[in-house]
């Protein structure tokens, strides 16, 4: 291997290296996220979430998990952060958020080999 494709490798290396290391989360969180956004907006007093223009209906108790804290709550959350979601329905049909999963900015979903 000549000098060029050995710096190329060493290069490679350290940048997979760095997007692993970056994405590293807790062993609470899932592998993968089915719905992963930015939070636009919380609105508590119509019971409202907006995560990548979607809106949906925040109910009382969603689970919510955070980087350092396995069980947080809503007040965590803050407009521009990466989030993952579990959704569902709301009894009136409307999609609702059940679960949230605060991510790290640089966050970037990695689908398992088949």
């Amino acid at each position: 291997m000549n000098l060029k494709h050995m710096g190329i490798v060493v290069a490679l290396s350290l940048i997979l290296l760095a997007d692993a290391h970056a994405t590293k989360l807790p062993a609470y969180y899932p592998q993968s996220f089915r719905f992963i956004g930015t939070l636009d907006r919380l609105d508590h007093s119509r019971s409202l979430i907006v995560i990548g223009d979607l809106q949906l209906v925040l109910p009382g108790n969603v689970k919510v998990h955070t980087l350092h804290t396995e069980f947080g709550t809503v007040n965590s959350l803050r407009p521009g952060m990466k989030v993952g979601a579990t959704l569902g329905q709301s009894r009136s049909g409307r999609p609702m958020v059940s679960e949230i999963w605060v991510l790290p900015d640089d966050y970037r979903q990695h689908f398992p080999g088949r």
